[in-house]
C-alpha cells in the first residue's frame, strides 16, 4: 500500500486505499467492510489518493506512476474524469480555487498542475525538484513540497 485517504459516503467513514496492484479499494472505517466494487483503471501502482468533493458530491482522486490522474465517484465506484499527465504522478489533491472545483497533482517532472474540472484549464507550476506532496490551502493557495523545500503559489500560478 502506497496512499491512503479518509472520507465519507453515504454516511460512512470511510478510507480508499491504493498500492502496487494499480487498483483502489474503498473500506468501511467501523466495520471494516469492503465498501463499492474494486476501483480499477491504473497500469501502474497507485502513488497517491485524496478524498473530498467535486460538485457537491463526494470524489476519490488517484494519481500513478502510470502517468494518470483520476477522478472517481465512491458511491457508484465509475471512473469521472481521467487525465494523462505525462509525468510519474507522486501527490494529489482535490479541492477548490477561486471559486471552481479543482484537482491539483504533483510529479516526478518537477511540476504541480492545478486542473479546473469544470472549465478544463490545467495551470502547470514549474517547481524546482520533483514534487512530493501537494495541498490546497485557505485563500486560494497552492502548495507544493519537492525535495529543494516547500513552494506557494496563488491559485492561478502566482507564487
Amino acid at each position: 500500500m502506497h496512499a491512503v485517504a479518509l472520507g465519507l459516503v453515504d454516511g460512512r467513514d470511510v478510507v480508499v486505499s491504493g498500492g502496487d496492484d494499480s487498483c483502489l479499494d474503498v473500506w468501511d472505517v467501523v466495520t471494516g467492510e469492503h465498501v463499492g466494487t474494486r476501483l480499477e483503471g491504473h497500469l501502474l501502482p497507485v502513488q497517491a489518493v485524496a478524498f473530498g468533493e467535486l460538485r457537491g458530491r463526494p470524489a476519490i482522486v488517484s494519481g500513478s506512476a502510470d502517468t494518470r490522474v483520476n477522478v472517481w465517484d465512491p458511491a457508484s465506484s465509475a471512473a469521472i474524469y481521467g487525465v494523462h499527465t505525462g509525468a510519474d504522478v507522486q501527490a494529489v489533491a482535490i479541492g477548490r480555487s477561486r471559486g471552481r472545483d479543482v484537482v491539483l497533482w504533483g510529479g516526478a517532472d518537477a511540476t504541480a498542475c492545478l486542473w479546473d474540472v469544470d472549465g478544463g484549464t490545467v495551470v502547470v507550476l514549474d517547481l524546482a525538484g520533483p514534487c512530493h506532496f501537494v495541498a490546497l490551502g485557505a485563500n486560494d493557495r497552492v502548495y507544493a513540497l519537492t525535495s529543494v523545500g516547500l513552494c506557494a503559489f496563488q491559485g492561478g500560478g502566482e507564487r
